[in-house]
């Protein structure tokens, strides 16, 4: 653990990372707690706990542009929820269509009494006309909710670039945390050597 200020870098568990923030106020200033062979190392030699900090650096850096990414994508979902409400939300206007759907009922009911080929063809015509009608409406509706569908799948089309970023970043990130830790072992086993560490 690199205690620095507020901050903590961490490699261990949160028990760790308890006791190591509870030196604080005993030791005072930037130190490196660590374990070695079950117990507790302290070290306050200023310029390995400067070389501790540049080996996570790299980390850090890369966690602030995976946060960024973040943000982008929690953005472009908040866009995608509301372009899916106003798909929800397209309405057409339909007309008044009471008058003529009251002058077909009663074209059905007088063919029903006895009706002519040609009243039956004057019937299917005006039904016809009403179907029409309501496909061109929908036919508006279906052109909106297009529309709105092309927009989602543009920031679709974004929010997967970003899950690549990001997945790149992620890989890059374990990358680092390995090296971090290869790095932090090496130098702690020197800083054991040279009496650098000392027990708590």
């Amino acid at each position: 653990m690199i205690v620095s200020g507020d901050t903590t870098t961490m490699s261990g568990n949160s028990n760790d990372l308890e006791h190591a923030k509870s030196l604080r106020n005993r030791i005072g200033g930037d130190y490196i707690w660590f374990r070695h062979d079950g117990k507790g190392y302290v070290i306050r030699d200023a310029s390995t706990v400067r070389q501790a900090r540049e080996f996570h650096a790299p980390q850090e850096a890369l966690g602030r542009q995976q946060e960024e990414l973040g943000k982008k994508q929690e953005e472009l979902g908040r866009r995608q929820a509301e372009l899916g409400k106003k798909m929800q939300e397209v309405r057409v206007n339909v007309p008044d269509m009471t008058a003529q759907l009251k002058q077909l009922q009663d074209q059905l009911a007088r063919l029903r009494q006895a009706g002519t080929q040609e009243e039956l063809g004057r019937a299917q015509a005006a039904l016809g006309e009403l179907q029409a009608a309501l496909g061109e409406l929908q036919g508006q509706a279906g052109q909106q909710q297009g529309k709105l569908g092309l927009m989602q799948g543009e920031l679709g089309r974004q929010q997967g670039e970003l899950g690549a970023q990001q997945g790149r970043l992620g890989q890059e990130q374990a990358r680092l945390a390995q090296e971090a830790r290869r790095k932090m072992r090496s130098m702690l086993d020197e800083a054991l050597k040279k009496g650098l560490a000392q027990p708590e």
